[in-house]
């Protein structure tokens, strides 16, 4: 993700490598952290940490 963020905007929206990268690593991001033993508000907190982050590079 953050080879992602460091690329130039318009290759950020129209490449689809980059976009898949993304996307995987948020999956494997969110199972470590179901799998972790945190409580369910750490779970969550973390998960929207993790989108809020996606959601940014994507307004950029």
């Amino acid at each position: 993700m953050e080879y992602a963020g460091e690329q130039d905007p318009l290759q950020r929206l129209s490449d689809p490598e980059l976009s898949a990268g993304v996307v995987v690593g948020l999956f494997f991001q969110t199972l470590i952290t179901l799998s972790s033993k945190m409580n369910e508000d750490g779970i969550y907190g973390s998960i929207e940490r993790q989108l809020d982050a996606v959601w940014e590079g994507i307004g950029r």
